[in-house]
């Protein structure tokens, strides 16, 4: 009966270790996974720096995955409508709920020292700034937002003449 015993606890401590090490493998795969952002939809946009920009490649316009977004103009004007931000608050800032505004006003690029960026000056107060960066290949136009996140704009087109 003792050999019994020692046979069934064996095969338990056997059972275990084999259970272990694939709980283990599983962990392991499920976290290299997460790391390599393998399943992930929602994750922070990937964005690289731009170096520069030059004026005609901003001018169009510039929408969010929730058709948010602004008409740059070549005449230094720009319409918003839906566009998430945290802006300088003034009277020309519409708020349309929390982080997401419209107006118009005078738009101008600059490279304030850590990469080029383009302004946006409300009609009647109000200001808004973006970060020219990269996304697979294209310029888009970023900001965070109050959330931690970031609201990145894609170019659609330009303007008809």
């Amino acid at each position: 009966m003792a050999r019994d015993t020692e046979v069934l606890m064996d095969v338990r401590r056997n059972h275990h270790g084999r259970i272990g090490v694939a709980t283990v493998v599983l962990w392991l795969m499920a976290l290299v996974a997460a790391v390599s952002g393998c399943g992930l939809t929602d994750g922070p946009p990937q964005l690289a720096d731009v170096t520069e920009v030059q004026r005609p490649e901003l001018i169009g316009a510039w929408s969010d995955a929730q058709d948010g977004g602004v008409t740059l103009n070549d005449d230094g004007t720009f319409s918003a409508t839906k566009l998430k931000g945290k802006p300088v608050e003034g009277a020309g800032v519409k708020m349309l709920g929390e982080d997401l505004m419209e107006g118009s006003g005078k738009w101008e690029s600059s490279d304030a020292g850590s990469g080029p960026r383009v302004d946006l000056m409300f009609s009647g107060g109000g200001a808004l700034a973006f970060r020219v960066k990269a996304q697979d290949g294209a310029k888009v136009l970023t900001n965070r937002i109050g959330d931690g996140g970031t609201s990145v704009l894609k170019k659609k087109s330009a303007p008809k003449s």
